[in-house]
């Protein structure tokens, strides 16, 4: 894909996801019908840029820049851990009421995402 864009840069890219009859439809479910667009990052060792600067085209043509912090990011970056598009870790989520404690109010990454991924 890296090759194709360098060498076509206004060559329109679409990403579809195929659908097997034979699978389980109430396991296996594709998703509905989408509007929004994934970039691949190319990297030696599989992960995306630590320095990325991502900017979203919500609707218009200008450009919004949002922070990798940003509830949305972690969504656009890794379409295959949030199928659906839902939001991920940000800076205000808090434990439940069981595992708060005096000290520990709020959620950090790393028990957002072994949680995740656990499941």
């Amino acid at each position: 894909m890296h090759r194709l864009v360098q060498e076509h840069p206004t060559t329109s890219v679409k990403m579809v996801f195929l659908e097997d009859k034979n699978l389980d439809m109430r396991r296996y479910n594709a998703p509905t019908l989408c509007t929004e667009v994934a970039a691949i990052f190319v990297g030696d060792n599989g992960e995306p840029p630590a320095n990325r600067d991502i900017c979203v085209y919500p609707v218009a043509d200008t450009c919004q820049s949002i922070s990798p912090l940003n509830q949305c990011c972690d969504p656009m970056t890794y379409p295959l851990l949030f199928p659906r598009g839902e939001c991920s870790w940000n800076t205000g989520m808090e434990h439940v009421e069981e595992r708060r404690t005096a000290k520990r109010t709020r959620v950090t990454q790393l028990q957002y995402y072994a949680y995740r991924l656990s499941q």
